[in-house]
């Protein structure tokens, strides 16, 4: 069993977090930028880190639907499949970017040093949330995708 990439996909940059070789715990592991080279980065970390599941953060709105944020979300999981071979799936990243934010405003970073951290850790917050629902699934099978 591999370890589990997160992907909270911005607009500029795409936060990314992995868990440990026993799908435990996440942590945060870096920032990439958006643009020609974001594929082949993305491609060569889940080769080196050996990657076999990608979890998508879903940024669904707060009634549940989907906005064009989450369609390209969508898109994006897509692309990794096709791109990768892997199996991935979307989870429900709703507010995870202001609860990054706030860890980060705790922990006494400043604004600037918190805008170069937030999507990371955005992405940790999300592939814990679903290590800790596969956890408390209490099997050996993912959680199914959290799409409406």
């Amino acid at each position: 069993m591999g370890r589990v990439l997160a992907v909270d996909l911005g607009s500029r940059r795409v936060g990314v977090a992995l868990s440990d070789p026993g799908r435990t715990f996440a942590r945060p592991a870096g920032v990439l930028q958006t643009g020609p080279d974001l594929w082949k980065t993305l491609t060569k970390l889940i080769a080196d880190e050996e990657v076999d599941l990608v979890v998508v953060g879903l940024p669904l709105n707060m009634d549940g639907s989907r906005g064009p944020k989450a369609e390209e979300a969508l898109k994006f999981r897509d692309e990794i499949e096709r791109r990768t071979g892997l199996e991935s799936v979307t989870w429900d990243e709703r507010l995870t970017t202001v609860e990054a934010d706030g860890y980060l405003r705790e922990g006494g970073l400043s604004a600037r040093k918190r805008s170069a951290k937030v999507d990371e850790v955005a992405a940790q917050i999300i592939l814990q949330s679903y290590l800790d629902a596969r956890k408390a699934a209490s099997g050996p099978d993912l959680p199914e995708e959290q799409e409406t």
